[in-house]
């Protein structure tokens, strides 16, 4: 898959926090794995969001898991009010 930053963005920073949110996702498996899944895809949007553009950010973190382990998947007005739109 191809990555497109935002224009803008810094290669450099954005391989860093690439990296820092992969060891994070390497870490959700604690003793609440599903809700560390879903702290982590709320933190992983916030950070990729600041180097690349927002569809890709979707399709880096909105995968199927995502959407099966989300908790109230089916309010589409949640996906908003936890991005700050």
């Amino acid at each position: 898959m191809e990555i497109r930053l935002r224009p803008g963005a810094i290669l450099d920073q954005a391989v860093t926090t690439l990296r820092e949110q992969l060891g994070a996702l390497q870490n959700v498996y604690t003793s609440t794995p599903v809700d560390s899944y879903v702290n982590w895809t709320d933190e992983a949007y916030r950070q990729l969001s600041n180097y690349v553009l927002p569809s890709q950010v979707e399709s880096l973190i909105e995968t199927k898991r995502y959407w099966a382990l989300r908790p109230d998947a089916s309010n589409s007005g949640w996906i908003a009010a936890t991005r700050g739109a």
